[in-house]
């Protein structure tokens, strides 16, 4: 059985690890990157010829740079972008009345440390919140992608029902 999670190691900004649950999606691209792995590694993101890096895998840089290097020139008026631009461009929509996920489990999805008394006394996981905002925003993207309007009932207004 497949479990769908990704565990982030506490080699990370906050130090903390966190297991992020993988949308149908993005579990579709992990198996198709699985099974185009280059000679037998273990990381679905390889260093491959003059890039390899000490550790086997890509560098934290090497998106931006494909980005900054392949992308940004065929954009024309739009204003170029980063990697960390997607994780914005995350919290912004999933907090949004298109998707309705409540801010703490956008925040935890993001692997944020929430500040303040909340933080203090409110340490849940929130795994099936995030699970099922992650999959909200993975349909979201499919019908982006396919020019589809958006017709989903937020969750906040589910709650409320």
């Amino acid at each position: 059985m497949v479990k769908a999670v990704w565990r982030m190691s506490p080699d990370n900004k906050t130090e903390s690890p966190i297991d992020i649950p993988l949308s149908k999606q993005a579990l579709t691209l992990v198996n198709e990157l699985m099974q185009n792995r280059v000679d037998g590694t273990e990381y679905l993101l390889p260093a491959m010829g003059v890039r390899t890096s000490k550790r086997g895998h890509i560098g934290e840089g090497y998106l931006n740079r494909v980005i900054k290097n392949h992308v940004i020139p065929l954009m024309g008026d739009i204003e170029p972008f980063t990697i960390h631009d997607f994780r914005a461009t995350l919290k912004t929509n999933l907090s949004s009345k298109k998707i309705g996920v409540n801010g703490f489990v956008s925040e935890r999805c993001l692997n944020h440390k929430i500040p303040g008394m909340e933080g203090v006394y409110d340490r849940g996981d929130y795994y099936p919140e995030r699970k099922e905002a992650l999959q909200l925003w993975a349909n979201f993207l499919d019908t982006c992608e396919k020019g589809e309007s958006w017709n989903v009932i937020p969750i906040k207004q589910q709650a409320q029902d």
